[in-house]
């Protein structure tokens, strides 16, 4: 029996047959893989589509799946989605919801932690904005710094740079080093 379902994937409607045994192949790629990074999710959908045994439809819709399922087995988008992107992925069709909550999930509570975490996630900044950042927050605050806060701020310069990187607040950065 498949189960047909019409969602939104990148801003085309598309129609999609994702049937229980498409599903159980997502899950089992997933379920040892830990948390993804949106980098991670491409290849392996070409890979479920391409290679792996059991798939029967394209990489689109293994993306799709893998996305939706990821966000249900750990209350989060894939690492490196922003909250807006992420919305997408927390309206898993009822078929996959059903699938999972079989398999132990509590979906609608792992849907409604992925929006809260969507909302607090940190932006991660490439090396040149993390430098403009550190020189804007170092100029705002400079004049409150000790001597002794002023020299172990610039010896960690490239730590801080690190840290803001990550996606850090300048405020927490900074903080712990001054």
């Amino acid at each position: 029996m498949r189960l047909i379902d019409l969602f939104e994937d990148e801003g085309e409607q598309v129609a999609h047959n994702i049937s229980p045994a498409d599903m159980e192949v997502v899950y089992q790629a997933l379920k040892d893989k830990g948390e993804l990074d949106v980098a991670d999710v491409v290849p392996l959908a070409q890979e479920l589509a391409d290679e792996f045994g059991g798939y029967s439809r394209n990489a689109g819709s293994a993306r799709f799946v893998i996305n939706r399922m990821h966000v249900i087995m750990h209350g989060m988008a894939p690492l490196g989605v922003t909250e807006h992107s992420a919305q997408q992925f927390f309206q898993p069709a009822r078929p996959l919801i059903a699938f999972m909550a079989e398999k132990g999930y509590n979906p609608q509570e792992a849907i409604n932690m992925a929006k809260d975490e969507a909302r607090t996630r940190m932006t991660k900044r490439k090396k040149a904005e993390a430098v403009k950042v550190m020189a804007a927050y170092y100029k705002q605050i400079k004049p409150t710094l000790t001597p002794q806060q002023d020299k172990a701020v610039r010896a960690a310069r490239d730590q801080i740079v690190q840290g803001l990187e990550t996606g850090a607040t300048p405020e927490d950065v900074f903080g712990q080093f001054a």
